[in-house]
């Protein structure tokens, strides 16, 4: 706005409505064009809270905001006062404001770039929560009940997390020396049979990871559950299919 200086104060005032409008005609295709933006890469509102690209949109938003707040006060108060001398100092030091708050857009526009849309980001997180098969049963004498998960649940790499309880109350079973998972194909009988050993962890709760589950097809997982004097049986199965590509 250096060209504002010498001027007389009706040219003065003239040339800051020119630069207002340009500056609101500009505003305007912006919020248009992010909005339109917005709307296909964000998809639900809630993503707006939920991802890492919503968090970084809504400071943008935030920015732009008072970026147009700015202008709407240069546009309706100072602009119309350029003609007074004494006025031009406040409607510069409002410009360079509204020059800050471009650059400080353009710099979370860059960050914006680097992250993936909330959108995919929501569908991942929900895809990567349903990756996973629950298998439950008890031994045939029902005094022990089991739950399996089982991720992704595909042929390869999986993870197996295990709770045991009692089959009358549901409490979670202490005091067990061990729970091991023993697998075997028994449509294809050349596939060899194995055993993975669960690690105890918090809570009741026994892990372990493996590839046992090697080839697609329908699996028996014999889970024995080894108490403080007796050991019990519990049959599962699993439907074993490829991994999406």
């Amino acid at each position: 706005m250096l060209g504002l200086r010498g001027l007389p104060g009706p040219e003065r005032a003239a040339a800051g409505r020119r630069f207002s409008t340009v500056a609101t005609i500009g505003l305007v295709v912006v919020l248009l064009t992010g909005l339109s933006r917005t709307a296909a890469e964000v998809g639900a509102p809630a993503n707006l809270f939920h991802t890492t690209f919503g968090r970084v949109l809504l400071v943008k938003l935030a920015l732009f905001c008072i970026l147009v707040a700015l202008g709407a006060r240069n546009h309706f108060r100072q602009g119309p006062a350029l003609a007074r001398d004494e006025a031009a100092g406040p409607f510069r030091r409002t410009v360079r404001s509204e020059l800050v708050l471009g650059v400080a857009i353009l710099a979370v526009t860059g960050v914006l770039g680097g992250l993936a849309p909330a959108n995919f980001a929501a569908a991942a997180t929900r895809t990567a929560a349903s990756s996973q098969v629950v298998l439950s049963g008890s031994d045939y004498a029902t005094t022990v009940r089991v739950r399996l998960v089982v991720s992704p649940g595909t042929v390869g790499s999986n993870q197996f997390t295990a709770t045991v309880s009692d089959y009358a109350s549901g409490r979670s079973l202490s005091g067990l020396r061990g729970v091991q998972l023993d697998f075997s194909l028994p449509a294809q009988t050349t596939v060899p049979s194995s055993t993975l050993v669960l690690r105890k962890g918090t809570g009741g709760v026994w892990q372990g990871n493996g590839f046992e589950l090697s080839v697609k097809g329908r699996w028996t997982i014999e889970v024995l559950v080894q108490g403080a004097v007796s050991a019990v049986e519990v049959p599962l199965s699993i439907d074993a299919a490829l991994p999406a590509r």
